[in-house]
């Protein structure tokens, strides 16, 4: 507001009349008018220009409003509140943000949109990270995913998953898994499964059972030891191999080591390149080629032809449906039954 004091009129005004403008003047300067290093008054003041000031201040109960009607901005030594209506839509405080009349943040959560992160959780509909994210020793990278443990119900990649180091590791593709376990310097593939083929060197265990058998072919580079039963429903090929209970397989048998079994049955051929011990009994349906010696604690019957480059001991009955070639020793503690023609270039002892 203004204070209107009138000129002094030098050719008409009296002296009595300087007194009252002057005194007017001095009251305006002592209760109105605001200068520096002067006392507050009491009033409202409006100014059509620019008021510039290192800075602003009002009483603890006071504000600064920017704006009258309904849209304004009101600060306060408490809060910032910002209307677009009648009512508060944004208040801003020193604990939270209020923002179109929902908390958006306080100092344990804090809301975007459908983004929302709380003291034990968070939910994003979408995040973008232009580098690296890290937890401790794990990171997210845009190329790699590293973490000490991944306790997940389902792991989905789109091309590969890779377990390990260069030297060892564990590589899983849409086509199989592969084991490595590789000296510096060089690739060696140990262990390989797809969806048809199993490769391995060695397996060790209590009980292999397969519900219907192995109705492929099996090879196994290395050793076989089965300490329960083992049913192969195709071709065996194996290193050497040891089954402490029972042995079948329906069709080819090849060893290229020492087979060591309770008891065996097999349908088709059997071709041992080493020794072949049993403690129980052995059948071969087709034929049988030991390179080595074969030891029979039971009974073993041959239907094909018998046909041993090293010594025979069976310490019960041998039934040969075929022929019978050994180049050492025979030793049969029971019956020697040969339906075909024998040849023995050692001894023969029933």
């Amino acid at each position: 507001m203004t204070i209107a004091v009138a000129n002094v009129d030098q050719s008409s005004d009296t002296f009595g009349q300087w007194m009252v403008k002057t005194s007017q003047l001095a009251t305006a300067l002592s209760n109105y008018v605001v200068t520096v290093n002067s006392n507050t008054t009491v009033g409202n003041a409006a100014i059509s220009g620019t008021f510039t000031a290192n800075s602003l201040a009002t009483a603890n109960s006071g504000y600064i409003l920017l704006g009258r009607a309904t849209s304004n901005v009101a600060a306060s030594p408490q809060s910032i509140v910002l209307q677009t209506s009648t009512a508060s839509n944004n208040v801003i405080t020193s604990t939270g943000m209020i923002i179109d009349g929902t908390v958006q943040y306080t100092s344990s959560f804090m809301s975007i949109g459908n983004t929302v992160f709380g003291p034990a959780n968070g939910h994003i509909d979408n995040l973008y990270i232009a580098n690296t994210i890290h937890f401790n020793q794990s990171y997210i990278s845009e190329s790699h995913f590293n973490a000490l443990l991944i306790n997940t119900y389902t792991l989905a990649v789109s091309n590969y998953g890779y377990f390990g180091d260069v030297e060892a590791n564990t590589e899983v593709n849409r086509d199989g898994i592969s084991i490595y376990a590789n000296p510096t310097g060089s690739l060696i593939v140990n262990s390989y499964m797809n969806s048809t083929d199993l490769y391995i060197q060695n397996i060790h265990a209590n009980t292999i059972s397969i519900a219907g058998g192995m109705n492929g072919n099996q090879l196994i580079n290395g050793n076989l030891h089965v300490t329960g039963n083992e049913i192969i429903d195709g071709t065996l090929t194996i290193g050497s191999g040891i089954v402490n209970g029972n042995l079948h397989v329906t069709g080819n048998e090849i060893i290229d080591g020492t087979l060591t079994i309770g008891s065996g049955i097999v349908n088709g051929n059997e071709h041992i390149t080493g020794n072949l011990l049993v403690d129980g009994t052995s059948t071969v349906s087709g034929a049988f080629i030991a390179n080595g010696g074969a030891t029979v604690t039971g009974n073993e019957h041959v239907t094909g032809n018998l046909q041993v480059d090293g010594n025979i001991t069976t310490n019960a009955n041998e039934h040969i449906v075929g022929s019978l070639q050994v180049d050492g020793n025979q030793t049969v503690n029971g019956m020697l039954t040969v339906n075909n023609g024998a040849t023995i270039n050692q001894v023969v002892q029933l």
